[in-house]
């Protein structure tokens, strides 16, 4: 068989993938040389690729010298005697956890150097309940889904993402994700934590949010119709230009133009007429005030100002990266083209945990704690989406003079009507896709470019999600 990048290893069964094939017996003597001689020969004879998933049942993990029912706590146990041999033989591991990185400087077969990374589970101490890959049926428990099932799930999350699945969150699975895939693009490892950071007051005033509008007159029309756009977030973060050195404040005045260098801008929030059709283009910000704005939102004003709807608002100070790009475009497509494989499965556990980890992954860049501190890139991801939003509603009322009567900070948008039946009633400029009638829009198995559609009652209302 093959070399795996995902594996269960337990005292009596080793289950290397799905199926039959993939299930062989466990060695007697898998940990009778300690931690690190069990890394040494995960590497050797079982895993592929520079990085590999493994969970370990409790009898071998106490075998191994892992003890207790419960997780160590952060920080509580970085001298073991189990990681004291894995050091002793080269292997890097910080401390005991519930999931431990162990990492080891190696070379490729063309003489190149690498790192090689085995991510290790103790089964007794992962808790399921935030990552549906490893988790039951039943959401509560805390208890992981049989071997077969859970490796079944793992070998496939692998196979669509690229990068094995660990980690008590999928967040922290996206952190790695995200840096893995710029470093082998770029071959390098970009300005994660810039030593600068803490004197960016920007980065702790930015206000930029998701949009939450809703307009000020009241419509007639007995129905409406909600639109649940999706992933726009996913898609956002492959779009948008983002900061790759550090930032630096800029000196003199700044001049907009259609694509502003990455980083954020303090303005004054121009003053919007069109408030019983669309929102302002910065979201909430309050007209009058000075923000502080990323480049997504300068340059939908710009873009908006050049139509004669908007003053081009001034801008009092900017810090700002002379170089950037599309930092999770690679991350972001194939994310986006995983979740319509894994929509189609029966089962739904790998499509929630890539919707998590996508969430997770862009939520966790303003956390000093992981892997990857750039607030700046969650704000921009924020702001990208919000007016790519913006735009797609204001085409959509040009068009055809159909304008929302809501719009929600979820990604959603709201159209009055007359008519009950939402393919009647659908914004023509906006991309058709398959309406799915049955179960319901919480529930995982929405696959990507369908819209799920729902009747509530007792007020007459037509719900709609892609």
């Amino acid at each position: 068989m093959e070399r795996t990048p995902t594996a269960w290893i337990g005292e009596q069964v080793t289950i290397l993938g799905p199926g039959p094939a993939g299930r062989f017996t466990t060695p007697a003597d898998a940990a009778s040389e300690g931690f690190g001689r069990f890394l040494d020969r995960l590497h050797a004879r079982t895993l592929g690729s520079p990085a590999a998933s493994v969970i370990v049942d409790g009898p071998l993990a106490r075998l191994l010298g892992f003890r207790g029912a419960k997780a160590p706590g952060l920080g509580s146990r970085r001298d073991t005697p189990a990681l004291a041999e894995a050091r002793a033989r080269g292997w890097q591991v910080a401390e005991e956890r519930p999931w431990m990185i162990c990492t080891r400087p190696d070379a490729d077969h063309r003489g190149r150097r690498i790192t090689r990374t085995i991510y290790v589970g103790v089964a007794p101490w992962l808790d399921a309940r935030q990552v549906p890959l490893l988790a039951t049926e039943d959401p509560q428990s805390k208890k992981l889904a049989d071997p077969d099932t859970l490796i079944g799930r793992m070998h496939w999350w692998y196979r669509l993402t690229g990068v094995p699945y660990f980690g008590d969150h999928p967040g922290v699975c996206a952190m790695s994700a995200i840096r893995d895939q710029y470093s082998s693009r770029t071959g390098k490892v970009p300005w994660w934590k810039p030593n600068n950071w803490d004197q960016i007051a920007p980065a702790y005033e930015s206000t930029e949010t998701a949009l939450e509008w809703q307009a000020r007159d009241p419509h007639t029309l007995g129905w409406e119709h909600q639109y649940d756009i999706t992933t726009m977030h996913l898609r956002a973060a492959g779009e948008v230009h983002l900061a790759i050195d550090k930032l630096a404040p800029t000196q003199g005045s700044v001049m907009l133009v259609g694509r502003n260098r990455p980083g954020y801008y303090r303005i004054t929030v121009p003053h919007w007429n069109l408030w019983d059709r669309m929102p302002h283009p910065v979201g909430n910000a309050r007209p009058g005030a000075d923000a502080w704005v990323t480049n997504p939102t300068v340059d939908l004003l710009f873009e908006v100002a050049q139509l004669g709807l908007i003053a081009e608002p001034d801008v009092h100070a900017a810090w700002v990266s002379e170089t950037g790009g599309r930092v999770l475009r690679s991350w972001s497509e194939t994310l986006s083209k995983a979740l319509k494989v894994a929509g189609q499965f029966p089962d739904p556990a790998v499509f929630k945990t890539l919707k998590a980890h996508y969430k997770a992954g862009v939520g966790m860049l303003t956390k000093s704690s992981s892997r990857i501190f750039r607030p700046d890139w969650e704000h921009n991801v924020v702001a990208q989406s919000r007016a790519d939003l913006w735009r797609k509603v204001w085409n959509e009322g040009q068009a055809h003079d159909h304008w929302p009567v809501r719009i929600g900070e979820t990604d959603t948008v709201t159209y009055a009507s007359d008519t009950p039946d939402p393919l009647e009633a659908w914004p023509a400029t906006f991309k058709r896709a398959q309406l799915v009638y049955e179960g319901s829009a919480d529930e995982a198995g929405v696959e990507p470019g369908k819209w799920h559609h729902k009747t509530t009652a007792p007020s007459p209302r037509t719900e709609a999600h892609a």
